[in-house]
């Protein structure tokens, strides 16, 4: 797909990342889709401001191969594809992503168009066509009034973009399929913003934010448990948010006491021991791989040394530096690095 189709199709999931790693932290609790507004070219966003009245006139009708009509969605097409019992989002986004090579809008929509009729039977495939021919036109759309990715300054400006987003695709989609796509997303996403901005603010102690979080709960404890971290590991980086400021005021003993009480409290018993045996485990590991790598280089570097030779020497150094399951565990590591590095030179990103 080119990159005026990949920009339309994946660009709230790029400006996520941008403003979570500005403000907001990961967890994976909190993935979520956000997009932004540039304050340079567009106007204050309101709950009354309506971006794309007239976006109807702005979308050029594309030819598809089949002969579904693709123009107003009827309630009987979404009850069809309602009756599938899938999540459709969940759906339209594989397909954009399995479908991300196609050369135009055109030719994407016809791929995605044979992939429902071999996989659905014919009454719900149309449906959903023409549900997502709508859809990925709205993401399209949707990117074209982002004339910036990296105005997040502020919670407001991330609210303010929530709501944008979701004005501009009630009133391009019509409340009956927005809803159908995307329900209360909107409110959740504020929910989950205020929640980790509160989170990650180094000026508040662990009292008051513990307080926030509570008045926020109480707003709208309807994500309150759902939002919460389940994973140990996601609950002791969020207790870490937590008391972020408390810790800047502790000596370095009592850091480590603090986050030793804290591992205590939230890891299941026996879980410390384990990991803490893990972490010894790890440890001899990478000195393993640094002391392999240092005398790699040598070998390579040998000029007295074939090819061949070297490729026998390092195979030997392999195994007598690890252990059986070690050198699995090196082998797949390498793989991975050589198939990252393959797609970067494939797409020119290492440049």
């Amino acid at each position: 797909m080119n990159t005026k189709i990949l920009s339309g199709s994946f660009i709230i999931l790029t400006i996520f990342i941008i403003g979570s790693i500005f403000f907001l932290g990961r967890t994976d609790k909190n993935r979520f889709f956000l997009d932004e507004v540039s304050k340079k070219n567009s106007q204050p966003i309101s709950s009354s401001h309506k971006p794309v009245s007239k976006v109807s006139t702005a979308i050029k009708k594309i030819t598809i191969r089949s002969k579904t009509n693709v123009g107003k969605i009827s309630k009987s097409d979404l009850d069809i594809a309602l009756e599938s019992k899938m999540n459709i989002l969940s759906l339209f986004k594989s397909l954009q992503r399995i479908f991300i090579k196609s050369t135009d809008l055109g030719s994407h929509l016809n791929d995605v168009y044979d992939y429902l009729m071999k996989n659905f039977d014919k009454k719900t495939a149309e449906a959903l066509f023409k549900i997502y021919s709508k859809y990925i036109k709205c993401d399209q759309l949707l990117s074209s009034k982002m004339p910036s990715l990296t105005n997040v300054e502020s919670l407001q400006d991330v609210l303010n973009a929530i709501d944008y987003v979701s004005d501009f695709r009630k009133d391009y989609l019509g409340d009956q399929l927005y809803n159908a796509l995307y329900a209360d997303s909107a409110t959740k996403k504020k929910f989950i913003v205020k929640r980790n901005y509160i989170l990650k603010n180094k000026d508040l102690y662990s009292y008051e934010k513990k307080a926030q979080i509570e008045d926020l709960n109480n707003e709208n404890n309807t994500y309150a448990k759902e939002v919460e971290p389940v994973r140990p590991f996601d609950k002791y980086q969020e207790a870490l948010n937590l008391y972020s400021k408390d810790l800047t005021e502790m000596s370095p003993d009592e850091i480590k006491e603090k986050k030793e009480a804290l591992k205590e409290e939230i890891y299941p018993e026996g879980t410390l021991e384990r990991l803490k045996l893990l972490h010894a485990k790890d440890s001899i590991y990478n000195k393993k791989v640094s002391n392999f790598y240092s005398n790699k280089e040598e070998i390579e570097s040998d000029d007295s040394l074939t090819d061949k030779e070297k490729i026998e020497k390092l195979e030997k150094m392999q195994a007598s530096t690890f252990t059986s399951n070690e050198l699995d565990r090196f082998k797949r590591n390498e793989a991975i690095k050589k198939g990252r590095q393959a797609l970067l030179e494939k797409y020119g990103l290492n440049k």
